[in-house]
Parts: C-alpha cells; sequence; structure tokens
C-alpha cells in the first residue's frame, strides 16, 4: 500500500500548483465579474456542497475509492480548462458546480485512502505530509507566478492546467484499499448507518469541534485578514509578502505528528484551540500591523496542524466499514457549523472587525469545551 500513499502525496503537490491563486479575484474581475458575482457563485457552490456531501458518500462507498479518485480528479482537471476559457458568470459559475461536485466526491475519499493504506498509528504523518505537499504547491506556484505571470492572468489559468491534467492520471495506478463485498449496499444499509453516525456522540462533539475551529480559522485567514492589514495600515505590496510567509508558515503541518505524539491527542487540541482563541482576541485589539501579522500567523499555525490531528481522529472515530459515508455526514455537519460561523462573523465585521474577531474567540472557547469532551472517558451510571 505504501504506492498509494506516494501517488496521494503526488497528487497533492500537483494539484497545490495553482498559478492563478494569488491573483484569483483580480482573475476573474478581469473578465468583468463583480465582487458580488464571485461571493453569489461561492455561495451557490457551498450550497451544492452540502447538498451532494451524502449522496457522493454513499455512491464512493457502492463504487469504491479507486474509482472516485479517478472521477473526481477528471473532473477536476476538465473544471481547470472551464476555468481557463471562462469570460462570462456562466462559464465561470459552470467551474464551481464542476469543483463542488470534486469536493463532494473528494469528501473521505482522499484520507480514507490514505488511512487505510498507512500503517498502523502512522495516519496522522500521513495526513500532514499529505497537507504539507500540497502546501509546497501552492508555494511554488505563488513564486512562479509573481516571477512570470504580470498582468496576464489567462497565462497562469492556462499553465495550471498541466499540473491537473497529470493529477488526472495517477488514480489509474491507485489499489483499492475497500474490500469488494463491502461496496454494494442497500438503502436500509445506507440509512442505518447514517443512523449510527448521527447517533454516535462523541463522533458529533468531534465533528462539530473540529468545524468550529476550521471554519473560524478559514473566516480569519482568507476573509478577515486583508481588511485587518488594511485596517493597521499595510500597503498591497506588503500585503502580497505576508501572503508568501503566510504559506511558508504551513509547512509546519508537518509536525503535527510529532506534536500530537509528545502531548497526546486531547492536549494538542485544547493547545491549538487556546493559541487560536488568544491569537483572535488579539486581532480583535491589534491596532500595529506587526501583532495583526503575528496574529493571523498564529491562527494559520493552528489550523495547518489541526487539521492532521482532526482527520486521525475524525478516521479513528468512523468505525464503520462504509467510511465515506460515515466522513460525508460528518462534512455534512460541519458544513452547516460552517455556514453558522460565516454569517455570524461576516454580519458582525460589516459592523466592526473587532466584534468579528470576539465572536470568533468565543466559538474557539467552545470548540476547545467539545473537544476536551471528546476525549473524556465513559463512566458507569
Amino acid at each position: 500500500m505504501k504506492n498509494n500513499i506516494k501517488l496521494m502525496y503526488g497528487i497533492a503537490f500537483l494539484q497545490g500548483l495553482v498559478f492563478y491563486a494569488p491573483i484569483a479575484a483580480l482573475y476573474r474581475t478581469s473578465a468583468g465579474l463583480s465582487l458580488f458575482d464571485i461571493s453569489l457563485i461561492e455561495s451557490i457552490s457551498y450550497v451544492l456542497m452540502i447538498v451532494f456531501e451524502i449522496p457522493c458518500g454513499v455512491l464512493a462507498d457502492r463504487i469504491g475509492y479507486r474509482r472516485t479518485m479517478i472521477i473526481c480528479n477528471l473532473l477536476y482537471f476538465l473544471s481547470k480548462i472551464v476555468f481557463w476559457k471562462a469570460y462570462t458568470f456562466g462559464m465561470f459559475l459552470t467551474e464551481r458546480i464542476l469543483i463542488s461536485i470534486v469536493f463532494a466526491g473528494l469528501s473521505g475519499v482522499d484520507t480514507s485512502i490514505l488511512y487505510l493504506s498507512a500503517e498502523e498509528g502512522q495516519s496522522q504523518k500521513a495526513f500532514s505530509i499529505f497537507g504539507t505537499l500540497g502546501t509546497m504547491g501552492m508555494i511554488a506556484a505563488s513564486f512562479i507566478c509573481a516571477a512570470s505571470v504580470g498582468t496576464n492572468y489567462r497565462f497562469a489559468g492556462w499553465l495550471t492546467i498541466f499540473p491537473y491534467a497529470l493529477a488526472a492520471v495517477l488514480p489509474f495506478f491507485l489499489h483499492e484499499v475497500k474490500q469488494q463485498e463491502e461496496q454494494k449496499q442497500t438503502m436500509h444499509h445506507v440509512l442505518a448507518v447514517l443512523r449510527e453516525t448521527v447517533h454516535d456522540r462523541r463522533f458529533l462533539l468531534l465533528i462539530i469541534s473540529g468545524g468550529l475551529l476550521s471554519e473560524t480559522a478559514h473566516m480569519v485567514t482568507v476573509f478577515l485578514n486583508q481588511p485587518k492589514y488594511t485596517e493597521t495600515g499595510m500597503d498591497a505590496s506588503a500585503i502580497s509578502l505576508v501572503y508568501i510567509v503566510m504559506m511558508l508558515v504551513g509547512l509546519l503541518e508537518a509536525y503535527s505528528a510529532r506534536f500530537a505524539k509528545r502531548t497526546g491527542k486531547r492536549m494538542a487540541g485544547i493547545i491549538l484551540f487556546a493559541c487560536a482563541m488568544a491569537a483572535s482576541i488579539m486581532l480583535a485589539f491589534a491596532s500595529e500591523a506587526y501583532m495583526a501579522v503575528i496574529s493571523i500567523g498564529i491562527v494559520n499555525i493552528v489550523y495547518a496542524m489541526f487539521q492532521p490531528l482532526f482527520s486521525a481522529c475524525e478516521h479513528d472515530a468512523a468505525a464503520s466499514a462504509d467510511r465515506a459515508t460515515v466522513i460525508s455526514a460528518g462534512a455534512l455537519i460541519a458544513d452547516a457549523v460552517a455556514v453558522v460561523i460565516d454569517l455570524v462573523m461576516g454580519q458582525l465585521a460589516d459592523v466592526s472587525l473587532m466584534l468579528s474577531f470576539l465572536a470568533g474567540g468565543a466559538f474557539l472557547l467552545a470548540g476547545s469545551v467539545l473537544f476536551a469532551a471528546v476525549f473524556q472517558k465513559r463512566t458507569a451510571v
């Protein structure tokens, strides 16, 4: 199964090579889209991911993880061609619809292949390397974009097609890790798996706590960071430099497994929640650029190191043979948590960035309590 892991690592790196990522918004606005158009497309995409999540998970458990990877990576490749050729709202929406199907289809499948292919006790290390290689691809693409793309945004879109074409070929060489006899399911069986999942208290607490940290960190590092940088007086060139630094910070994901092994998963999670909460509160009151950069850097580190830890805990908790269905059910719950966080923090940000960051701190406090509860020993009643 080591061949599977190497192939998955290759896919992660290649799909990190999105050469238009640093200028993604400019790419779209140069084609005539407004910021409202972009946000509307993203909202539609998010809703579609929620709709597709469970059906795609069930389908993956029926046809196998290898076939699912092949289909999703071919669609991913197709989406990059559509993006390169997109000049209208409809074309950009088509690209996001394809991406929604891909993300829902891969949800739980890519990590399941890694989990089932890794040696016992080595899954978190595999998740860490997988995420780190994706980040390395993004960093490489950012430098290439800065050095060669300039204002030729279409060239960046065209260039991105090639690594995704290669990434679409690699899944054909994967070995199936899901047993054949497990792949045929009845609807009654699927409903039984979903019912068992939503009644698993510890699994639900884990998913909700993970959703609270992941989406709060996503809001801070993707949507609220640039307004905060601007508020503290940073210009566009400084913000671009910080973007690359934050990508480099993401490489610390590789140390997630070592950190969790030293402290234990429960304590590792609590420490990460505490650091993110402190950083969010610092951001609420930061008036200097260096404080904003340090605080957002801390949130980036926490997010990077938490993802492999969360994936390992999630797969440990997903004892069912229908792993993709269970993980998809968890992703659906996490998506619902994300919607609440986005609405609350987004609405508060229109009033005051300080209030939005304080709300983020409150979400992280709640998440830390739930995460700690996941590891409480069962006691007799």
